[in-house]
């Protein structure tokens, strides 16, 4: 299957590389069987923290 060259420019999100690098080094660390239930779980655990950080914030500010 060939793909047409394409010219169009595309730039990755600020931000967007770190968090896929950090998911591509803890599938390569767990080496897990389903890659996708795997990223789904690591997404998951990765905003239930953000979203605690953001609480803890809020509740010091008040």
């Amino acid at each position: 299957m060939s793909v047409p060259f394409s010219n169009t420019n595309l730039r990755v999100p600020h931000g967007f590389g770190n968090i896929l690098e950090g998911l591509a080094r803890e599938v390569l660390r767990e080496q897990p069987d389903d890659i996708p239930t795997f990223a789904a779980v690591y997404f998951t655990a990765l905003l239930n923290k953000l979203i605690l950080y953001f609480h803890q914030m809020f509740e010091s500010k008040m």
